[in-house]
Parts: C-alpha cells; sequence; structure tokens
C-alpha cells in the first residue's frame, strides 16, 4: 500500500471529521440567530458550513416552494463568505436557486450517490465506491455543475490510489485540480493538490512532492481549513 494510507483516507472520505450536532446548530442559526452570530460559527466551523448548506438543499429540494431553506442556505453562504473572505459558497447558493425543481433533486441525488460512495468504500470495498462516484459524477456532468464534478473526480482519484494505480489516479486528481480552480472551490483543490504530492512522494520525487504539500497548506487554509493535506473525499457543495 501506498504512503498515503499514512493519512486519516476513510475518515475524511467518510466526514467522521465534522460533528452532526454541529451541523444541526448551524442549521437552526442560519433560520433564527444573528448575523454576527453566525459569521462567528461559520469562522469557527468552516467543514459544518459545507454540510449544513448540503442538508439546507436536500429540504428545498424536496419542497416545491423552498423559499424558507433556500434563504437560511443563502444567508450561511454569506456568513461564510463574511467570515471568510470567500464567495465559493454563495456563488453555490445563487445557482442552486436558478435551478429549476427538477435540477435541484439532480444536485440532491448526485451529492447522496458521493456520499453513498463514502460509506460504501468502508463498508463494501473501491469497486463499489467507484460505481456510486462515477454515477455522482454522470448527475453533475448533466448539470454543467463543475464544483460537484470535481468532488466526485477527487472521490475517484482517492479509490484509484487506494488500490496503487497511481497513473490513473493522477489523471483524476489533475482534473479535480482543474476544475475546483475554474469555480475557486479552495478545499477541493487543496485536497487535489495535496493528493497529487503524495503521488510525488511515492514516485521517490520529494522536491515537488514538497512544493506540492506546501501549496496544499496555503490553498486549504483560503477555506479555513490548517489541517495536513489529505485525499479529496470531504463533502462538497
Amino acid at each position: 500500500m501506498s504512503s498515503l494510507t499514512a493519512l486519516p483516507l476513510l475518515a475524511a472520505l467518510a466526514g467522521l471529521l465534522q460533528d452532526p450536532r454541529a451541523r444541526d446548530a448551524l442549521q437552526v442559526l442560519a433560520r433564527t440567530g444573528s448575523d454576527s452570530a453566525l459569521i462567528v460559527q461559520a469562522h469557527d466551523r468552516p467543514d459544518d458550513v459545507r454540510e449544513a448548506l448540503r442538508r439546507l438543499f436536500v429540504e428545498a429540494a424536496a419542497d416545491t416552494q423552498a423559499g424558507e431553506p433556500v434563504a437560511a442556505a443563502e444567508r450561511l453562504a454569506l456568513a461564510y463568505a463574511v467570515a471568510w473572505r470567500d464567495s465559493f459558497l454563495l456563488r453555490q447558493v445563487g445557482r442552486f436557486e436558478s435551478w429549476s425543481p427538477a435540477q435541484r433533486r439532480l444536485k440532491v441525488a448526485a451529492d447522496s450517490l458521493r456520499l453513498a460512495g463514502n460509506d460504501a468504500l468502508g463498508r463494501a470495498g473501491v469497486a463499489a465506491a467507484v460505481r456510486d462516484w462515477r454515477e455522482s459524477l454522470r448527475r453533475c456532468e448533466r448539470l454543467s455543475d463543475t464544483a460537484g464534478m470535481g468532488a466526485a473526480l477527487g472521490n475517484i482519484g482517492a479509490a484509484f490510489y487506494r488500490s496503487d494505480e497511481l497513473d490513473s489516479a493522477a489523471v483524476y486528481f489533475g482534473r479535480a485540480r482543474v476544475f475546483a480552480a475554474q469555480v475557486g472551490d479552495h478545499r477541493t483543490e487543496g485536497n487535489a493538490v495535496g493528493a497529487l504530492a503524495s503521488l510525488h512522494a511515492d514516485r521517490g520525487e520529494p522536491r515537488q512532492a514538497a512544493e506540492l504539500y506546501a501549496r496544499a497548506v496555503d490553498i486549504r487554509a483560503l477555506s479555513g481549513d490548517d489541517r495536513e493535506p489529505r485525499p479529496i473525499g470531504t463533502t462538497s457543495v
């Protein structure tokens, strides 16, 4: 197994670093809390913001009116934009709001499949996970959802890495990096760059690995993530 296994791959893919209670609290705060309190929480828990937004999208997709959960999502994304000077999530909410009910359901289904793949990786293995991730990618392509495509590509890259298929992993991580950079998704881009750094390390290329690790840290810090670089797989809106 490659050196990447020293990193918390399964924890990252399953989103275990996120607290469900914190995500639920953010959803409540986005509906009823003050702007200042919401900004503080968005600054302190940027990972939870993304998952809270995903849950609000699920609510909105299930409601033909959907005004209330979309408004809460917009407040939460705006708080994140103020806290981190990063408008990526706000743009994602705006795009979701512009979609038809059918497109919203397709987005939610694509995200759900990506999460199902995360769960399948530990429960049923790489092949089962990749099936879900490829289907998630196809649905994102139907929406021209570049951010979702980048996240799914990163997941698939992590699966190839786990299988020691480094050339294929490099292709998918590289594509994920490009898509994420196009839409300003610092979290996914930083994950992709960190994964590529690990690939160079495995190939005995320490200089390139060190440069990419340093770049990954800088990129991820833009979205409030100060942890060490790890493979892609965290939930992305």
